[in-house]
């Protein structure tokens, strides 16, 4: 990795050689042994089990990288050249092809979109057009992380879009389409590997019918692990997944799903702050980039996550124009984790140690959520009509957090008998690392036990006019939100410097309930068929805030937003090219912030927030995606966000973790004849530009005691090649080398921590 400051390279250990010499050896046999090379890359033949395509969207492989239809418009599949919405898909293929495991990776490809933190698994950092984006699964929110070996593609609708499914941020939402089991028998297994950072992949798939023409199933079974810079770090993920459809008759069926997801890892946190003391006051002044590798959780920093859902989904037919579904789901979500707490933000003081004290935490959520949906089609006097009926709850979503702290017990410090917890002094130049066992972090620091339930209904009209040259779509939605503080302890609060007797204050019973009505309007027209569609939307959004005001003891109620969007989009050579250019403006209001003459010893009923914070976007955005023929594929797009806060006058400043110009393209062509019949090679850049990490901060004196943060601009650039070919009539191989951070570029992530460097990867499918 180039690091300007000599620092060290890779400390991961370097995993996985033999396996990879053992891939890589398998892989020269069988082409010495091939027959028929294959004719595409990336195939994975059989049609998915669909009883009503006007609620799906699948991806014919003929498309490659472009398709034509999206889901997340309109709630129904619908082309995108008659949605009045700014739509993005990445097919499973895409994804697969350059490596785009993680979220991070296939935002880069999105436009207005920025890709937040890596190798999370959740959406840390992540924002569009500024704002941090809700994700989802299916449609529903609180599922598990998305999985590409789950997923069929990815969608990202752009926009205040709260009226299709409910609460959602204003620069639009993330939803992930899953796949379903195929009609045909199909088998595959793949495995990835790089010594760079002992990355290692597995991954197993069959589906198929299990009774002809009535019963499917799919099973997955996904093995990931990582390590990256960091010391310490390491990232292990185990995926199971299972459904089956069962086709009652033409127009009826059953699909049951279930999913687990076990992750543990050892996150690590950020760089160090290097902090002065003089002259007074203590200031945070710059990131201590000597230590850039170093992890101040050391070793024992273990985080788990145990995510578990179930799905069974119904789908009928009840006329040729009338159709209807009811998807269910429940989902259960396990943290915990082990580590040090660290004072005054990470900051390494004057005398090179950092003092930590050691705490858990532990964290579950649990949800039942339903979805039904009523479409009915019909036409008066040449005007085609489709109404859409819905309704959402997400009922008991109960999330339980508690931290444990070490008690409290009697020390000698500097001479003098006092009584507080235990806290360790870490010299980093030679880290000695306690390990503390759970039984000694055992006395309830916080603990809080919430329920959010939530009801929604929506009611959508389309209509075709003018022989299907304009097209217009209204939506109005209601929601309410109900919270509700089943019990909170705080044992924050200390008797005096030298007495950590905790004082433990309940608060049991209270919450409150918020009511919003989203609506969302646009068109589309075409001047010249579906190669240039005009379209136009304004829409409304909000967010309900899970924040509880210490000083009222209710909820912060929702955040609201509205935004417009006009632009053109369309698409050429039966739907081999597709293009969209819009233009936005959103505004945020009713944002939560902080009262001034709130403190913990202000009056009761002084509320700790009050809503007078607004922000702004705006910016444009393009992308395109084109299959110039079977062979040759290139996207590209980029966008313009001016996210800032307007309101109040001491916040503004640029939105964070929001750059200004965003910039990504991707090719890829495939040999289907000749000497290089069944090869394929493809490459991909993307460009942030700079983005603002922390506003800094100012003491009452006008001192700057937190340091303004701008992280620098980043440049991605990664390749691939691989081979396909076939043995016998029904047996594929592909074998295919991709580089990822090609130039080795030295950045950190929004976590403020150092991104991984180049790093190249090996892989191997077999299927059949």
């Amino acid at each position: 990795m180039n690091t300007p400051n000599s620092l060290p390279s890779s400390s991961a250990p370097r995993r996985g050689a033999l396996l990879l010499a053992a891939i890589a050896s398998l892989s020269c046999s069988s082409l010495m042994a091939q027959s028929v090379p294959a004719p595409s890359g990336s195939e994975n033949p059989g049609e998915e089990v669909v009883t009503l395509r006007e609620f799906t969207v699948t991806t014919d492989t003929e498309q490659g990288y472009v398709v034509p239809d999206a889901i997340s418009g309109s709630r129904a599949g619908a082309k995108l050249v008659e949605t009045p919405f700014s739509i993005q898909a990445l097919t499973n293929e895409f994804m697969n092809d350059f490596q785009l495991f993680e979220m991070a990776d296939q935002l880069r490809f999105i436009a207005g979109a920025f890709s937040g933190a890596e190798d999370t698994g959740a959406n840390n950092g992540k924002t569009l057009r500024g704002f941090s984006p809700p994700v989802l699964r299916d449609g529903f929110s609180g599922a598990n992380p998305p999985n590409r070996s789950t997923v069929d593609r990815v969608e990202v609708i752009r926009g205040p879009v709260s009226a299709l499914y409910g609460a959602s941020g204003p620069g639009g939402l993330i939803n992930y389409v899953s796949k379903r089991g195929k009609r045909t028998p199909s088998y595959s297994a793949t495995g990835t590997f790089s010594n760079d950072y002992g990355f290692e992949r597995y991954s197993f798939e069959a589906t198929g019918p299990v009774v002809k023409n009535k019963l499917f199933y799919y099973a997955i079974y996904t093995h990931d692990y990582t390590e990256s810079d960091l010391q310490y770090y390491f990232n292990k993920k185990d995926l199971y997944a299972a459904g089956v459809t069962y086709v009652l008759s033409p127009n009826t069926s059953i699909t049951a799903s279930w999913e687990k997801q076990v992750i543990s890892s050892n996150q690590g946190d950020t760089i160090p702050i290097l902090q002065v003391t003089s002259p007074a006051p203590t200031r945070s002044v710059g990131i201590y980039w000597d230590l850039a590798t170093y992890n101040i959780m050391g070793p024992y920093n273990i985080l788990g996550r145990d995510f578990e859902s179930a799905n069974l989904l119904i789908e009928h037919r009840f006329a040729p124009n009338f159709i209807g579904r009811l998807n269910l789901q429940t989902f259960d979500k396990d943290f915990v984790e082990n580590q040090y707490r660290y004072g005054s933000g990470n900051a390494l003081v004057a005398n090179g140690t950092m003092t930590a004290e050691a705490f858990r935490q532990d964290q579950d959520t649990g949800a039942h959520l339903g979805q039904a949906d009523l479409r009915y089609s019909f036409q008066t006097r040449g005007i085609k009509h489709t109404l859409l009926a819905a309704a959402d709850a997400t009922l008991d979503q109960r999330v339980r957090n508690t931290t444990f702290v070490a008690p409290p017990q009697t020390m000698v410090v500097n001479n003098v008998t006092v009584f507080r917890r235990p806290t360790y002094v870490i010299n980093p130049a030679a880290p000695v690392w306690p390990q503390i066992p759970d039984s000694a972090i055992s006395q309830v620091f916080q603990d809080s036990d919430r329920s959010v339930d939530n009801y929604g209904a929506f009611v959508g009209h389309r209509m075709f006019m003018l022989n299907d040259r304009l097209v217009t779509l209204a939506g109005l939605r209601y929601d309410r939100v109900e919270n509700k503080r089943l019990e909170t302890l705080a044992a924050t609060a200390v008797v005096s410097a030298n007495n950590m007797t905790p004082v433990v204050t309940t608060q049991s019973g209270s919450g409150s309930s918020e009511e919003a009505v989203t609506y969302t309007l646009g068109a589309n027209y075409k001047i010249s068929g579906d190669a240039l569609v005009a379209f136009i939307n304004h829409s409304t959004g909000f967010e309900p805030t899970v924040s509880i005001d210490a000083g009222t003891q209710g909820v912060v109620p929702n955040e609201t937003s509205l935004g417009t969007d006009f632009g053109v989009k369309g698409s050429f050579f039966g739907e081999s090219l597709f293009y969209t250019a819009s233009v936005f403006q959103i505004n945020k209001e009713d944002v939560a912030i902080s009262n001034p003459a709130y403190s913990s010893a202000a009056l009761p009923g002084t509320p700790q927030f009050i809503l007078g914070g607004k922000e702004e976007a705006k910016g444009y955005e393009l992308d395109f995606r084109w299959n110039v023929n079977k062979s040759f594929f290139v996207q590209a797009g980029g966008s313009f966000v001016d996210a800032v806060v307007t309101e109040p006058a001491s916040a503004r400043d640029r939105m964070a973790k929001a750059p200004h110009y965003a910039t990504y393209a991707a090719t890829r062509y495939i040999f289907r004849e000749g000497l290089l019949n069944g090869w394929r090679v493809g490459a991909s850049m993307s460009y942030n530009s700079d983005y603002l990490y922390n506003r800094g901060t100012v003491n009452a004196n006008g001192v700057q005691t937190r340091f303004r943060q701008i992280h620098p601009a980043v440049t991605l650039y990664s390749a691939f090649l691989g081979y396909n070919w076939r043995m016998g009539k029904k047996w594929r191989h592909n074998v295919q080398l991709n580089v990822q951070n090609l130039t080795d570029e030295y950045y950190l992530q929004d976590t403020f921590r150092l991104a991984r460097g180049r790093e190249t990867r090996l892989s191997y499918t077999v299927s059949y």
